[in-house]
């Protein structure tokens, strides 16, 4: 029987085992497990580790990915701002590297295909990788040609010899995910063809640490990206950093555009100031984690605080996430929220992660209007507040820093 997971004992990037344990978290479930009948759920360790060698961020509980993707119901279809967000991305990377109606654009981790429908509409020859049966089912079903498969080396060589190597492969919100990355970055190598791109999308970890995202560390997100470790690991395979973009989702992520080649006189100016401004953050010192867990414990102790005001069960959450899952279980907050509610009907019907809080739809709060709104989502707090003006009670927002409306 294949074990639900391991601790990580060497850098997955560079396998260094000069690992450090910069910041300590409360164990928690699967964050995205919401059950549709109650059940016991396992509870997994969930620290950051810093490597000294290379200066990679990374948890050290690695989940077997069959456990965590089995019953995945994300689809990116579900979020109004990502949806937006997807067609601003396919034209800009379009217009970067010079594609047309030729050219085979692949996203791993493809969801639903939300992106590929972009490259489609621009008359590119698309592909998805997406390893969830229902996702990708639902995917083919729309007309977005998905292979329901996990990445690797002999995926990638059959991809090539059917459809030929890629000019583009992006690769959103799924690079922090990937427990073998050299195994994959030898994918990568097969599938992209000389000249082509490899463009990675993930949270960055400035933001995370500036903007009090610790909310999303939690055991789908292996590691914490940044430029100085990832563009080492690109070298190795020969790709170059050509271009970085800040983008607002996530709270704060990077857009990485690596090209395949040896050279980088492609490379665009504004990469240097981006190695700069990592060091000045001392991003690869464990001490500026150690003042993160400090902040942390602060805003947890002020939570404590508002909520032992009201009568207990008059609080109820807003937002039925992965990240209120480790908000909900580092804060220690499962025996002061009555429910939760959320605007996706996939989560409404289902139970929490663990402590089985059940999930309803906004229009529960005017049912039986509680004292408090939990505002677990909190980086759409001012368009949650906005949504609800018929609210009486008070919006109580955790981070960046508590603030009671």
């Amino acid at each position: 029987m294949e074990a639900d997971y391991y601790i990580l004992e060497k850098c997955r990037l560079c396998n260094s085992t000069n690992l450090e344990v910069v910041l300590s978290l409360q164990s928690s479930p699967i964050s995205d497990e919401y059950l549709v009948r109650r059940r016991e759920q396992p509870i997994y360790p969930l620290n950051l580790l810093l490597c000294k060698g290379c200066g990679f961020v990374q948890i050290d509980c690695v989940i077997n990915p069959n456990v965590i993707y089995k019953d995945y119901i994300f689809v990116t279809t579900s979020s109004l701002p990502l949806r937006s967000h997807f067609n601003d991305y396919a034209t800009d990377i379009i217009e970067k590297a010079n594609l047309d109606s030729a050219m085979l654009a692949i996203d791993i981790g493809s969801n639903e295909g939300t992106l590929l429908k972009e490259f489609k509409s621009a008359g590119l020859r698309i592909l998805g990788i997406e390893p969830s049966s229902e996702i990708a089912a639902l995917a083919n079903k729309n007309g977005i040609d998905t292979i329901c498969d996990y990445f690797n080396p002999f995926l990638a060589g059959s991809i090539v010899s059917t459809n030929g190597q890629a000019d583009v492969v992006t690769i959103n919100n799924v690079f922090a995910n990937i427990d073998n990355l050299r195994e994959f970055m030898n994918g990568l190598s097969v599938l992209v063809k000389e000249g082509g791109y490899v463009i990675i999308e993930s949270s960055y970890l400035v933001d995370m640490l500036d903007n009090m995202i610790f909310d999303f560390i939690y055991h789908e997100h292996l590691s914490y990206l940044s430029i100085k470790p990832l563009e080492k690991l690109f070298v190795e395979y020969g790709f170059s950093l050509v271009d970085v973009v800040h983008v607002d989702t996530k709270g704060g992520s990077l857009r990485y555009y690596f090209q395949k080649i040896a050279d980088s006189e492609n490379r665009n100016v504004n990469i240097e100031p981006w190695r700069r401004y990592e060091e000045q953050k001392c991003i690869y010192s464990a001490k500026t984690y150690q003042a993160y867990e400090a902040r942390i414990q602060v805003e947890k102790e002020k939570s404590h605080q508002e909520l032992n005001k009201y009568a207990e069960g008059s609080v109820v959450g807003y937002g039925a996430s992965a990240t209120t899952t480790t908000l909900l279980y580092h804060f220690q907050l499962g025996q002061k929220i009555a429910y939760l509610v959320d605007d996706n009907p996939a989560k409404v019907g289902t139970f929490s992660p663990g402590y089985h809080l059940p999930i309803y739809g906004p229009e529960r709060l005017y049912q039986e209007p509680p004292d408090a709104i939990f505002i677990f989502a909190w980086r759409y707090a001012a368009t949650i507040i906005e949504n609800h003006p018929e609210f009486t009670g008070r919006f109580v927002i955790p981070l960046p820093a508590l603030t009671v409306l």
